[in-house]
Formats: structure tokens, C-alpha cells, sequence
């Protein structure tokens, strides 16, 4: 199996990892709080990592099907699309809902820096999933 998650509700992460086959534990444990957070759990999604795995988003849309697809310092090229998605900013594709943001956001890190980019994932995220 090339991701990690069940794949429910058809929501793709895709990161980049060298630390682990699917996620590295900190990652994975932010991101199941920022899951809670959306009435969510790792069934709901699909965790792709894009250095253990590399594919391209037409392998990920015929195998997965997604909805959502969150890219975490992983570029839009990396998944050979034809465009660029700024850190934050909601793109639409093939029937997809893209965002982008750099993969700190999932670390425990609490400096200033940090917890500004956190801020705005998390207002990105109230937005996709209409909390």
C-alpha cells in the first residue's frame, strides 16, 4: 500500500518525508488534532508520501479519487500539474480542492513564526471545511 489512512472521505495529504515511510509520529499527531478539529480522523484520509512514493497526481486521482488535496512542502509540480499553488491560497482542479502549505505547520514547534503559518492553515481549513 503506497499511502496511509483509509481513504473515507476521499481527502488526500500529500508530504514530504524523509524521516518516515508514511508520516513521522509529530507530524501525524498535529494532523490528527487538526482533523479533530474538522470532525475528522485519519480514516478520513489518504497520507501520501511523496519521497518514499513518488507519483504523480494522475496515479493519486485514478487510485484515490480525491476531493481535497492538501500539499505539504510538496509543489504542485512535483505532482507534474500544470500550475502553482501559493502557500494558503484554495485552487480548484479536475474536480479537486488544492491548498499548499510548508510541512513546519505539522511540527510542534511554537515559536512566532511557526504559530503565524499555523494560524493560516488552520483558517484555510475552516474555510474548506466549512467550520
Amino acid at each position: 500500500k503506497w499511502f496511509f489512512g483509509d481513504n473515507n472521505n476521499h481527502i488526500t495529504i500529500v508530504i514530504n518525508d524523509a524521516s518516515a515511510l508514511y508520516i513521522n509520529d509529530t507530524w501525524l499527531a498535529t494532523l490528527g488534532k487538526l482533523l479533530s478539529a474538522c470532525k475528522l480522523n485519519i480514516g478520513a484520509v489518504a497520507i501520501v508520501n511523496m519521497h518514499q512514493n513518488p507519483v504523480n497526481f494522475s496515479e493519486i486521482k485514478e487510485q484515490l479519487a480525491p476531493q481535497k488535496v492538501f500539499l505539504f512542502s510538496v509543489s504542485a509540480k512535483d505532482l507534474q500539474l500544470p500550475f502553482v499553488i501559493p502557500d494558503y491560497q484554495v485552487y480548484n482542479h479536475a474536480g479537486c480542492t488544492f491548498m499548499a502549505a510548508q510541512a513546519n505547520t505539522l511540527s510542534e514547534a511554537t515559536d512566532d513564526a511557526t504559530k503565524a503559518e499555523k494560524r493560516k492553515l488552520w483558517d484555510k481549513l475552516k474555510i474548506i471545511f466549512n467550520i
